[in-house]
């Protein structure tokens, strides 16, 4: 189970992680928290690894909107957010970005949650800290290349042709 409480010792801490990005990151920060969400952005504005371009968001309509009209490179979804909470949240999110990584970055340490939500397709489930942004970042740019390089599988095998985007189900305002 990849559940980790911000500040444990990775034993690949030595990992160069951003090799092969020459193009700032892309990402979305759902997160209703602004103290929180400040914190974490001022991490990724001074980091020395990646360029990151990140989109705050508080709610999941937002989200889900913006997916409509970008992809990013990732989203670090909370499951705790203005209009959403739990595993609603994260099947809304997961449903219409399939083809994003996603990580959960939550206050909620629930072994059992982050089980469910590592079998309903995220990628990380971290545990809130901005103290241990390396950690958040390994985590973050891992997915990322994960991502890359099960698509690049995926269009191989489809001969070149990319999806995009998928909305599974229909979206409404009522995520409870």
């Amino acid at each position: 189970m990849q559940i980790h409480a911000m500040g444990d010792r990775n034993p690949f801490s030595n990992f160069e992680p951003t090799a092969g990005y020459e193009r700032p990151l892309h990402l979305i920060l759902a997160e209703d928290d602004p103290d929180f969400a400040r914190a974490l952005m001022r991490r990724f504005s001074g980091s020395q690894s990646a360029r990151y371009r990140v989109l705050c968001l508080p709610d999941l309509d937002a989200v889900l909107a913006r997916l409509e009209v970008r992809r990013p490179d990732a989203i670090i979804l909370d499951l705790s957010l203005l209009d959403s909470r739990g595993l609603s949240t994260l099947a809304h999110a997961c449903s219409v970005a399939r083809l994003v990584p996603i990580l959960v970055l939550t206050a909620n340490a629930d072994p059992a949650l982050a089980d469910l939500a590592l079998r309903a397709g995220v990628h990380d489930y971290l545990i809130k800290s901005v103290h241990d942004f390396a950690s958040i970042e390994r985590a973050l740019l891992a997915a990322i290349r994960r991502s890359n390089r099960s698509r690049h599988v995926g269009e191989a095998k489809r001969g070149g042709q990319t999806s995009g985007l998928h909305r599974t189900t229909p979206h409404s305002s009522a995520h409870r």
